[in-house]
């Protein structure tokens, strides 16, 4: 499991969609950019805005 945060550089949060690179899986930040993936497999994540 992996958790982290969206931000901008000036460190606001970002909701994003975020999904594993080549997967089906994926989860959606909150709206203060915060999120958790459940099935993280050491593979890249793809971050998408606006959410």
């Amino acid at each position: 499991m992996v958790q982290g945060r969206v931000q901008s550089q000036s460190g606001e949060g970002l909701p994003a969609m975020l999904s594993l690179k080549e997967t089906r899986k994926g989860t959606v930040a909150d709206m203060e950019g915060n999120f958790t993936l459940k099935d993280y497999a050491q593979v890249p994540i793809i971050s998408k805005f606006p959410c």
